[in-house]
């Protein structure tokens, strides 16, 4: 099964002023930025072009050096750690193997938490797993689809979908009428131009669609029109390039940030100690909540425009019991999971 929508881009709740794309200059003395092209692994089933996306690496004079690590590593306040998969934690095996050794060496001690954020579904999460056993990190708990379902594990280590978080989806959102709005935007666009995503991308809180680029800002606006006139609101999130974009319609209530919200709570961790890592648009949303923030150093163009702007405007966050600040957002000079990896340390080894 393909991997889930990555590279997105949030737009905006129907009813709603959007938010739109905005470039910001980066300028940093110590700080640099390059990019180059990297194959994405997904496709739009209409189109024979290949998505592709931009990498960036942004330097920094930061070490991650063990000498610079502040005290004895089995007496750090434990963390959780939210990540997204496909070009974050997975993509280059020796860049998972490496993350698996850190957290079982350095970092799991039965009280710090991993869990994954991903766009795919359960059965995409369990092949993949099945896949990367080897080098993998099995989490403790998993948000798949966009933010739209959260599993928890079982002590007879079966993934159960949480209700409590399937409960709160229903507020504000009708599946019929969503779709019925895709369904009219599509007719719009042309079957040429837009259609839907098959039914296994699809669930009760998720509709999914897939269209030309140059038909985006007239799909979102025919479908934002139409859930107003029905009282009806959505998160609306793009994504893709390569000639193709896809739409995901989700409840209002769902996301990345507001399932890692309930994650956070029902695990127990302070916002302080909890980071989300992620490579694209999809993530922008999780990164941009009161929880420190990963961005790691092959992030995708539009996670990096986002990356440009928190920097600048200097997010930070207290340091916990000491009167100063550090910055929210880290953006890491190492590509994906031992991106992660330097993230951590900089965010909880060298305060």
């Amino acid at each position: 099964m393909a991997a889930a929508t990555t590279n997105r881009a949030y737009l905006g709740i129907s009813g709603s002023s959007r938010l739109r794309a905005r470039s910001y200059k980066f300028a940093s003395s110590s700080s640099s930025i390059s990019t180059k092209t990297t194959s994405r692994r997904r496709k739009s089933s209409s189109s024979s072009s290949s998505r592709r996306s931009t990498t960036v690496v942004v330097s920094s004079s930061t070490s991650t050096s063990s000498a610079e690590r502040e005290g004895d590593e089995t007496e750090r306040r434990p963390i959780l750690v939210v990540s997204d998969l496909d070009g974050t934690m997975v993509g280059d095996d020796q860049s998972t193997s490496a993350f698996r050794t850190f957290w079982e060496g350095e970092i799991r001690d039965g009280r710090s938490k991993l869990v994954y954020s991903t766009g795919r579904s359960l059965e995409s999460f369990r092949v993949l797993l099945s896949e990367k056993r080897e080098v993998m990190v099995e989490p403790e708990m998993l948000i798949c689809a966009v933010g739209t379902k959260v599993y928890s594990k079982t002590e007879e280590e079966k993934w159960v979908e949480d209700e409590e978080w399937t409960r709160t989806l229903d507020v504000g959102w009708d599946e019929s009428i969503v779709r019925a709005g895709c369904a009219k935007a599509i007719e719009l666009c042309g079957e040429e131009s837009a259609h839907f995503r098959p039914e296994e991308e699809q669930n009760a809180h998720k509709i999914t669609c897939g269209l030309k680029d140059e038909k985006l800002g007239d799909f979102v606006e025919t479908l934002e029109k139409y859930l107003k006139e029905k009282n009806v609101t959505a998160k609306i999130i793009s994504s893709g390039t390569g000639g193709w974009k896809y739409v995901d319609c989700v409840s209002n209530q769902a996301g990345k940030l507001e399932s890692l919200e309930f994650v956070r709570k029902k695990l127990g961790f302070e916002v302080e100690r909890t980071v989300a890592c992620g490579d694209s648009g999809n993530d922008e949303l999780m990164l941009s909540g009161k929880n420190l923030a990963i961005v790691v150093g092959n992030a995708q163009e539009d996670l990096v425009r986002w990356a440009e702007k928190a920097l600048l405007e200097g997010e930070e966050v207290e340091k916990g019991g000491k009167g100063s600040s550090k910055k929210r957002v880290v953006v890491t000079k190492a590509f994906e999971a031992r991106g992660i990896i330097e993230g951590i340390r900089t965010h909880f080894f060298l305060d």
